[in-house]
């Protein structure tokens, strides 16, 4: 886009127009530079939460800059035992596959079984109702192993889902529950609305 703004113009009125887009393009890049950033550091916070859950992480070997992230971690999970990490699961009925990125049980809360876990590095004040569905899901899913099998979850819990939200800006970490009951409701809701999009028969030439 700068290369399509020529070189500057000479006339005073015209320069002022092409510096300030030039200005504006600049902008764009730093958001943009950020932006990546932030997406950088969240799937390097995942990576670290993964290693550390599969026991493959001495926390004194974490960078300084993801050190105050990762004590955050180990002590909000500290209740938490990941029974499974990056499970790929199918939910057949709705033709939907995705990685679930824990399977967990609360220490102390047997009555609550297997729960299905997600981390989120980013904000969490928007988006709840598409987390909350897709936790829902995974609760209904069944795990995919490459010869095409699936075999059940036992022990699943259907009715709460747990968000371990690894706040990237603050180093914060927290636990949240989710309501997957109400979030099945909108699957399947969301399904309906899916199914009679795809309908053919809502329209007919005019002249048979």
């Amino acid at each position: 886009r700068v290369a399509s703004l020529g070189p500057q113009p000479e006339d005073d009125e015209k320069a002022k127009g092409w510096k300030a887009t030039l200005n504006a393009l600049v902008d764009d890049a730093r958001e943009a530079a950020a932006a990546s950033s932030a997406a950088n550091i969240g799937t390097a916070l995942h990576e670290f939460t993964e290693a550390y859950d599969t026991g493959r992480l001495d926390l004194s070997t974490v960078p300084a800059m993801y050190r105050p992230h990762m004590d955050a971690y180990a002590r909000a999970t500290d209740k938490l035992r990941a029974v499974e990490v990056e499970r790929f699961l199918v939910q057949d009925d709705l033709k939907i596959g995705g990685t679930t990125d824990r399977i967990l049980r609360v220490e102390g809360r047997e009555d609550l079984g297997l729960v299905i876990g997600d981390v989120k590095t980013g904000s969490i004040e928007y988006g709840a109702s598409k987390m909350a569905m897709q936790l829902a899901v995974y609760a209904r899913s069944e795990r995919y192993h490459p010869s095409g099998m699936r075999s059940a979850i036992d022990e699943i819990n259907l009715s709460r889902g747990l968000i371990i939200h690894l706040d990237a800006k603050t180093a914060e970490c927290s636990l949240h529950w989710v309501n997957l009951m109400d979030a099945w409701e909108a699957v399947q809701l969301a399904a309906s609305v899916r199914a009679w999009r795809a309908r053919k028969d809502l329209m007919a030439r005019a002249d048979d």
